[in-house]
């Protein structure tokens, strides 16, 4: 396995900063994050491609992911049928720049406002999806899902868009730990074949209150030690992205993620 780490954990001030800090760590990937929309409008333009893999090639670093954070503002995928246009034309133009920068995952993101919670958002979700199959197979590119889902919906999910090798599920440990689902058995029940990447995130669970993803590695309820042995039986050979706590934004707490993580997936 690999690591990698999400450009604005580093506190950059634009991309080529992320992009030199991320080689400054000697990680070899790094995940390019579009948090608002205004970022996003870069997406499907040649130059922006370009940029992504000019700076991959001069800094030594794969350009793992393209993450459409901008999505979860608001119920883009799962509500209005204009919102769920609109955020297919973005994914399309993501798929665009994804293979022009020789990203392989352009990750979906079903979380904040856009997070499904009920049996009608799901097959919402799915149908909004289901468009997106064939382009993402032309470009070669995984969509990778990201979400709150329980091992049988997410199952469910891939299911209803055909199995495609192009359609995978996006593992956030922190997310499934703050879910209460058994981390090891949603990763042995997916399978290699079905994850298309994984972040390392920790979650601290306190009784009566919110999860709080504001913690480094190690110091939550994630059990890291579960997450690697599951990781190794199923045979997943790609990559680990690293999702330090982004209220912290220094390159100190990511360096402490990387040790961690490097001692967990080499225990």
């Amino acid at each position: 396995m690999r690591l990698g780490v999400r450009h604005p954990a580093l506190g950059a001030q634009s991309l080529e900063d992320a992009f030199q800090k991320a080689a400054e760590l000697e990680v070899e990937g790094i995940e390019v994050v579009y948090d608002y929309a205004r970022d996003a409008t870069a997406l499907g333009q040649a130059d922006h491609a370009k940029e992504l893999a000019s700076l991959g090639e001069n800094y030594g670093l794969v350009v793992t992911s393209l993450d459409l954070n901008f999505l979860c503002a608001k119920p883009t995928l799962i509500g209005a049928e204009s919102d769920i246009a609109e955020a297919r034309d973005f994914i399309g133009r993501a798929l665009a720049t994804a293979a022009g920068a020789g990203a392989g995952v352009v990750l979906v993101p079903f979380l904040g406002k856009n997070t499904i919670e009920t049996e009608a958002e799901l097959q919402t979700a799915g149908d909004a999806m289901l468009e997106l199959v064939d382009p993402a197979g032309e470009a070669d590119v995984i969509l990778a899902i990201e979400s709150t889902l329980n091992r049988h919906q997410q199952l469910f999910l891939l299911d209803y868009l055909g199995n495609t090798p192009h359609v995978k599920i996006y593992f956030n440990t922190g997310v499934a730990a703050a879910r209460k689902l058994d981390v090891a058995i949603v990763l042995r029940d997916l399978g290699s074949e079905k994850v298309g990447q994984v972040h390392f995130q920790d979650v601290r669970l306190t009784p009566g209150k919110p999860p709080d993803y504001g913690v480094p590695l190690g110091e939550g309820n994630v059990d890291f030690g579960a997450v690697t042995q599951a990781l190794r039986a199923i045979g997943y050979e790609g990559w680990v992205i690293l999702e330090p706590p982004m209220a912290d934004r220094s390159l100190a707490s990511v360096k402490a993620d990387l040790v961690f993580a490097r001692d967990a997936l080499s225990g």
